[in-house]
């Protein structure tokens, strides 16, 4: 813990954000305590970001939500290696920050993140047997607004908000067929039951006015959403 401690103080003189693995062992995680070690020292809060968390005990869960440290998830590595499920229903229940992730694509094999978000949201209702436990408006932030808290950079990237950067971006999915904003929340539910990366055709910033984003030709200039960009 003081190797950690060293370090720690050193990221934080220097305004960086600190991440590390955590809870990949049931075993490791019921022997060393290493969430309530490090609340002990310290060395948990908002510029913390532990990396899957899938092994928790007692209260730990409750340490994290009062700290605000971070928790990313990355439900392919978590799976491949064993780590074991993400315990979503705790998470979420104490109000831990999440954020999802990769890892690594040589184990999760891609880096496609509407393949991770569809499955953090099976594993969440798996384990609550039920299919409406989390909601998808909760996964979409956790795979956007909750990285961006993570990394502290939620004043400029994150969200579809005016004066953010342009990062934030709509999909535009011409080949839906589908008037995917004019159903308002629904539209949700396309990008967990059809969306993959090679659908996103067009990405548009409509960020100044409520306009309809479909039926128009991707390399057309003349669509309302380019003009009022440009």
């Amino acid at each position: 813990i003081e190797l950690c401690r060293g370090e720690w103080e050193a990221a934080r003189k220097m305004g960086l954000r600190i991440s590390t693995h955590m809870g990949t062992s049931l075993a490791r995680v019921k022997d060393r305590q290493g969430i309530k070690e490090l609340e002990k020292a310290g060395l948990l809060g908002p510029d913390v970001i532990l990396v899957h968390d899938t092994n928790t005990v007692d209260n730990d869960s409750e340490v994290l939500a009062k700290t605000g440290t971070h928790v990313s998830l990355s439900p392919f590595t978590e799976l491949r290696t064993g780590f074991g499920f993400p315990p979503m229903g705790e998470l979420v229940k104490a109000g831990v920050p999440l954020s999802l992730s990769i890892d690594t694509s040589v184990l999760a094999g891609n880096c496609d993140m509407f393949a991770i978000m569809k499955a953090i949201h099976n594993i969440a209702n798996g384990e609550a047997r039920s299919e409406f436990a989390m909601p998808i408006g909760k996964v979409l932030e956790m795979a956007t607004m909750g990285g961006a808290r993570a990394l502290g950079i939620a004043d400029r990237v994150g969200s579809l908000t005016p004066g953010m950067s342009g990062m934030g971006h709509l999909q535009v999915l011409e080949e839906l067929g589908a008037d995917v904003f004019g159903v308002r929340g629904r539209y949700r539910l396309l990008y967990f039951a059809v969306v993959h990366p090679i659908n996103a055709h067009c990405i548009l910033l409509c960020l100044y006015r409520n306009i309809p984003s479909t039926n128009f030709n991707c390399s057309s200039t003349q669509h309302p959403c380019v003009s009022s960009l440009s």
